[in-house]
């Protein structure tokens, strides 16, 4: 049964040297929360994306989820 999905993304703009990653959702099933799923996929595409020689990943979140909020600060963003 799938307890997670999220939505990674590598992107430069034409002309630009600078490439980055973007992570677009982290879901995890109600009930599967709290177990580190969430911070397991975010620590994943973290991975990948210096694997792939990007040095910034950038996260996207609704200013009204807290949950959320607090999940990307804990892995490290601001």
């Amino acid at each position: 049964e799938q307890v997670g999905a999220s939505m990674y993304m590598s992107s430069s703009k034409s002309g630009c040297s600078h490439r980055y990653g973007y992570v677009a959702n982290v879901c995890v099933a109600k009930f599967a929360r709290r177990q580190g799923i969430g911070s397991n996929m975010l620590q994943l595409a973290i991975e990948i994306a210096k694997s792939c020689g990007l040095k910034d990943v950038f996260v996207h979140v609704n200013m009204n989820n807290n949950v959320a909020q607090q999940l990307y600060k804990n892995i490290g963003f601001q």
